[in-house]
């Protein structure tokens, strides 16, 4: 509102200024010039009153006569005042009230007088933000939030941050805040990321809440492929290892080969196969009794080959890394055994 009254003043002072010299009596011309002389003489009559040079009758009787004289200089004057002037101030004062009266009209017509403002200090945010770090990012964003929440595109904008600053319980309160403000817009994808949030927080295991929300993400969309690999993995952590690979496997079939998340389905696979093979105990005690025998006589190339590649199937990486090692100075003296040594380790994922 102040706006408004700031530029309407604006607006008049410049229409009154315009105006002024239009409603004026007076043009110019001799009249005018009669005028000012006798304005002139009053001026001076009252110096020298003031001075003593004139006595106070007589200037008493001059200042009649002086204005009775002005006051039908300016009689004439008016009388003399030409009619195409008279038009002109009628004309200059419409044209001083249609101007400013049209560049409103025009700003209505024409300006969006409706969108919000945006505060200077928001203005003043922004610029800073492009220079800001990610935690500066978040945490503007989350004080902007905490006063304007009903954003849910700030929300998954703030949810995203958490989620690249690793820090998953504030990302999944992002999540489920933009999906109670989006309500029956929110999509798998939505509900899908949500679970994933409360999963990464709870150090990668599905809780309930995850499992909840990833089941909506499927009733949305039934193909929502990171809704499909939690749940695979929730049937892992309960022991359903069969189950788990068959929903990996389905998940696997529907993944492009170029697909970035392709390498995780195989690994989950993967490590579902090294986790029933290391229940059988006929594998363990032959992978055991292998680890015996080498450790009675190192200089066993092939043994070395063979228990590295059993821990790895096994999914225990750390005991296939420290096999490498030993077999690598078992071998040390011997560079063809070495060259088979890293061949091997490369090939299982051991080393790049």
């Amino acid at each position: 509102m102040l706006l408004w009254i700031v530029l309407g003043a604006l607006a008049l002072l410049p229409a009154l200024l315009i105006a002024r010299p239009l409603t004026s009596h007076r043009v110019p011309g001799t009249g005018t010039a009669a005028s000012a002389i006798y304005r002139d003489q009053l001026i001076e009559l009252k110096r020298s009153a003031g001075a003593g040079e004139i006595g106070a009758a007589e200037a008493e009787e001059a200042r009649r006569e002086i204005g009775r004289r002005l006051l039908a200089a300016d009689a004439a004057e008016r009388q003399s005042l030409p009619p195409r002037f008279r038009h002109e101030r009628l004309w200059g004062a419409v044209l001083c009230a249609a101007v400013p009266a049209g560049a409103l009209g025009l700003y209505l017509w024409l300006g969006r007088p409706d969108l919000p403002a945006q505060p200077l200090a928001g203005r003043d945010m922004d610029a800073a933000m492009q220079n800001a770090s990610l935690e500066e990012i978040a945490e503007t964003l989350f004080q902007r939030l905490a006063m304007d929440p009903d954003k849910p595109e700030g929300w998954l904008l703030l949810a995203r941050t958490y989620m690249r600053l690793e820090r998953f319980e504030e990302a999944a309160m992002a999540f489920g805040q933009a999906i109670a403000w989006l309500g029956e817009a929110a999509a798998a994808a939505h509900y899908s990321a949500y679970g994933e949030a409360l999963t990464l927080a709870a150090g990668g295991r599905v809780t309930a809440d995850a499992k909840v929300a990833f089941e909506k993400a499927l009733t949305l969309d039934p193909r929502d492929p990171p809704a499909r690999y939690y749940l695979a993995q929730a049937k892992a952590q309960a022991g359903d290892a069969v189950g788990a690979r068959a929903d990996l496997e389905a998940l696997l079939a529907d993944t492009p080969a170029d697909a970035p998340q392709r390498p995780a389905i195989e690994q989950a696979i993967a490590q579902l196969d090294g986790a029933a093979i290391s229940e059988d105990p006929a594998i363990r005690a032959m992978v055991d009794g292998l680890a015996a025998k080498l450790e009675a006589d190192p200089h066993n190339l092939d043994g070395w080959l063979l228990l590295m590649t059993s821990y790895v199937k096994l999914g225990e990486r750390d005991k296939a890394l420290a096999a490498l090692a030993r077999a690598r100075a078992a071998f040390r003296d011997d560079a063809e055994a070495l060259a088979a040594i890293a061949a091997k380790a490369k090939e299982l994922g051991l080393e790049s």
